[in-house]
């Protein structure tokens, strides 16, 4: 009975755990929006985007990786396991930087832009 409830706990655990991001997809965004800009617009966001998805990158890979240390102290100590954080509107936010970094590189190589 006990193994079945640890088993349990380690089911939930893993469900919950933080995605890390390099496994998180970009959302998919238009490449529309970003048809006016010119190649110095699209450089200048491009960098925004690039300080924004570095710091959400960080953030969120600290998050996975204090999961991973949960799930691991959590296979001695099994209610820890409950403790497993999950992805949050961080990764939301991750994904959609990811996809407009996507649609201003296209914008950028079909304007001939040298970034």
């Amino acid at each position: 009975m006990i193994r079945l409830g640890v088993a349990l706990a380690i089911t939930v655990a893993l469900a919950g755990c933080a995605t890390p991001p390099d496994r998180i997809a970009a959302t998919p965004v238009s490449a529309f929006q970003y048809q006016s800009y010119s190649c110095d617009q699209l450089g200048i966001d491009m960098g925004w985007n690039d300080i924004h998805t570095a710091a959400l990158r960080d953030k969120l890979q600290g998050r996975a990786n204090l999961d991973t240390a949960t799930i691991a102290m959590g296979a001695v100590l099994w209610p820890m396991l409950l403790m497993a954080g999950g992805d949050g509107p961080d990764a939301a936010a991750y994904a959609r930087l990811k996809g407009e970094r996507d649609a201003m590189q296209q914008v950028a190589r079909q304007k001939g832009c040298r970034l």
